[in-house]
């Protein structure tokens, strides 16, 4: 019984997890504006950086 109710809750956390933030494949436009915080967030208007570039 607490196997079967266990996997119920894994199975049930694992729907609720997916969202529609996960569907995003481009750059947002907008002004910049950071959402979420420090360690699971996304900014919004933000521009690529280059992969190398003088002082850096």
């Amino acid at each position: 019984m607490l196997i079967a109710l266990g996997a119920l809750l894994l199975t049930n956390a694992a729907v609720q997890a997916a969202t529609s933030w996960q569907t995003i494949r481009q750059p947002v436009s907008g002004a910049p504006q950071s959402i979420g915080g420090f360690a699971n967030g996304c900014i919004i208007g933000a521009e690529a950086l280059p992969l190398e570039a003088s002082g850096y």
